[in-house]
């Protein structure tokens, strides 16, 4: 059984970042747009009443404190960022639900399916622009002028990165052969240019010079953070996940399951599993059979042992890192929680 090495993490920042998160994020009373961002947060339902929707782990922005303790800096200056790094992410969010037709999260109906399609992008703009403004809060903390606007020039530029991954992973979708290589090229824009981003910006915040190398490290880590999120993408279970079972298959997504049956499968199980997902639309029953084909190469077990590996890199990047007190264990725990969780 993995240690969860995230719930103390919880327990000692997760109070003041709910309570910089709501400080960040404008009330319901000052303007209807605000029942979005706060119904997606799971502050409040439909109708803005008060809801008791759990967070989630909030990794991105536990990273960036703990990234920023380790480098010798004080959290507690950090923050503000650590609020926005979860404000940029839940942006991200609500825009992929639109581009991705996905009508439910965390077991409750999207902003778009609720708002409509319109006024969700409205939403995610409102969250991106909230969390551009919320990280210069750090220079109130007591962190330095040119720390922050290091922080900042990171998250708008992690931002660029992100909109170019999600490009990329939609276009993706219209063809039929997507290399290993250009998947990597995808997920840099993603989920590792956010981790990246978070580890980055606690160095940053710190004062440390050597933020490019916690950038790196940051990078591998999002890279086996995506690879595992594609394996519950498949078979994660929806009573953990929030998403249905197989979604990623449904919307025929190219992730890396998809990538590597193409890869160890071989002859008409090679062609069926590719005429799966060239479907326009996928049923139950074509999504089931191409998790069988999956299944049948044996691609969950490969997709985790390539997690595994990029993990390993960020493991060898994380040692070469000066940090203070018995941080570097953290973050590796942190690591392995990453690559084996189940949600």
């Amino acid at each position: 059984m993995t240690i969860d090495p995230i719930e103390p993490l919880i327990d000692r920042f997760g109070p003041a970042l709910d309570i910089e998160l709501r400080a960040l994020v404008p009330s319901v009373a000052e303007h209807p747009l605000y029942t979005l961002l706060a119904y997606h947060l799971g502050w409040v339902d439909t109708d803005g009443r008060a809801a008791r929707l759990a967070p989630g782990k909030r990794i991105r922005p536990l990273l960036l404190l703990v990234s920023c303790e380790a480098a010798g800096g004080d959290p507690d200056a950090a923050m503000p960022a650590a609020a926005a790094v979860e404000l940029l992410h839940n942006f991200s969010l609500i825009h992929d639900d639109i581009q991705d037709r996905s009508e439910e999260r965390r077991h409750r109906p999207t902003v778009w399916k609720v708002w409509g399609i319109a006024q969700a992008i409205n939403a995610g703009d409102g969250m991106h622009a909230i969390a551009a403004r919320g990280v210069l809060h750090c220079a109130e903390r007591g962190a330095k002028a040119e720390s922050v606007l290091a922080a900042a020039a990171s998250l708008h530029e992690c931002c660029l990165r992100l909109v170019e991954g999600q490009y990329s992973d939609l276009a993706f979708e219209s063809r039929d052969a997507v290399s290993v290589e250009e998947y990597l090229r995808m997920i840099d824009g993603k989920t590792a240019a956010l981790i990246a981003a978070c580890v980055e910006i606690g160095a940053l915040l710190a004062g440390r010079r050597d933020a490019s190398l916690w950038r790196a490290y940051g990078r591998d880590l999002g890279r086996a953070f995506q690879i595992a999120d594609d394996v519950l993408g498949v078979w994660g279970d929806n009573g953990r996940t929030g998403k249905p079972r197989a979604d990623d298959v449904f919307k025929g997504k190219r992730s890396m399951p998809f990538l590597l049956g193409l890869e160890i499968s071989v002859g008409m199980n090679r062609t069926r599993l590719a005429e799966i997902y060239r479907l326009p639309e996928r049923s139950d029953a074509d999504v089931a059979e191409a998790v069988w084909l999956l299944d049948r190469a044996g691609v969950r077990e490969r997709a985790n042992a390539v997690a595994t590996a990029r993990l390993a890199d960020s493991e060898r990047t994380l040692d070469s890192l000066r940090m203070a007190g018995p941080h570097a264990a953290t973050l590796r725990a942190i690591g392995q929680f990453i690559v084996s969780r189940d949600h």
